[in-house]
């Protein structure tokens, strides 16, 4: 095979396959928002855990407080999915990566986006 004949090959490999790939992980990563799952999941871990604190440790009964609280977290998911639609991309971006740094519950007043 001709030295520029494998040139346009290596060529055409990054352009159909390297390219498209990376353009994937860049908007992933710098532009796409936290999943509705992922920010649900984390504000009831962060309830669980400041009532587990004030139960004194009593994870069973946080928990059952969290779920007469909070409910599921299929329902936040729906519910935050509606938050969701008011919202511009970038205000849902913030308020997603802001929640998801949280280390306890209180620090979730910074995150509203409104």
């Amino acid at each position: 095979m001709k030295k520029n004949t494998k040139i346009i090959i290596v060529v055409l490999v990054v352009i159909v396959v390297v390219l498209p790939l990376l353009g994937f992980v860049m908007l992933k990563v710098f532009v796409l928002p936290p999943s509705s799952q992922q920010v649900c999941e984390k504000v009831r871990d962060l309830m669980v855990e400041q009532y587990k604190e004030e139960m004194g440790g009593d994870s069973e009964q946080a928990d059952q407080l969290v779920l007469e609280i909070f409910g599921s977290v299929d329902d936040c998911v729906e519910e935050e999915e509606k938050s969701r639609e008011n919202k511009g991309l970038l205000d849902v971006r913030k308020e997603g990566k802001c929640i998801l740094a949280a280390d306890k519950f209180d620090d979730l007043e910074k995150c509203d986006a409104r």
